[in-house]
């Protein structure tokens, strides 16, 4: 099945005119489509300003960040969505494992903000957080970028991911971002052509994979100190 068509299926079954995706209430069928769309997907690419991407998020991280973000959360119901989000970056380390021919691009492209280096959801996983992107940072068919604070970002927007696949020789896009009314799923040219040149502009802008991987060992070894000192 195509990435469009995968993405199609994100879609609500109620919903008229812009796309947008099931209800947070509905986060397990959700999950499972996203987890579809991106099998689907030999590209992806996501920005952050805020968060480490949610496909590199380790467990206690993600449900700091869900109960921080969606405060009304029973404790019970936060830990079910991060179970349910950590799918996603389970299907995508399993995808990387079985990975054996180099790749011209590769399969996974992060631009992360220096805020979500520096901003911890819980104080207990940010250290594993940070060794956890070093660790896939290091993976080949990954590439992790860090956008400095002192570096205009040029997009509106503060994160979207962006998949692509071919489909009968065919390259499709499709662009998805989650905000305050629910996931939003754009497929239409323009639109995802528009996020290409605005996650090209973010991966110019930021520093490159060494140099990135350095700020990313600079705030473990500073943010180790203190977690000692604590």
């Amino acid at each position: 099945m195509s990435v469009i068509a995968r993405a199609m299926a994100l879609r609500a079954g109620d919903q008229r005119g812009i796309w947008r995706a099931e209800r947070l209430d509905a986060v397990d069928s959700s999950i499972n489509r996203l987890i579809d769309l991106e099998a689907a997907s030999d590209i992806i690419r996501s920005w952050d300003m805020r968060f480490v991407p949610g496909l590199l998020q380790v467990p206690h991280y993600s449900l700091g960040v869900i109960k921080g973000t969606a405060r009304r959360l029973s404790d019970d119901v936060a830990r079910e969505r991060m179970f349910m989000k950590n799918m996603r970056v389970d299907a995508l380390s399993r995808r990387l494992a079985g990975m054996q021919t180099p790749t011209r691009e590769p399969l996974a492209r992060f631009v992360v903000g220096e805020l979500a280096l520096t901003q911890q959801w819980t104080f207990d996983a940010h250290e594993q957080q940070l060794r956890h992107l070093l660790h896939m940072a290091a993976h080949p068919h990954v590439r992790i970028q860090v956008l400095p604070l002192r570096r205009l970002a040029c997009a509106a927007s503060d994160h979207f991911s962006l998949y692509s696949g071919l489909h009968q020789e065919t390259r499709q896009y499709a662009g998805y971002a989650e905000t305050d009314a629910g996931g939003m799923v754009v497929t239409h040219p323009d639109d995802t052509m528009r996020l290409l040149g605005v996650f090209a502009d973010l991966s110019s802008d930021a520093l490159g994979e060494g140099e990135s991987m350095q700020v990313i060992q600079r705030e473990l070894d500073r943010w180790t100190v203190k977690a000692r000192r604590s």
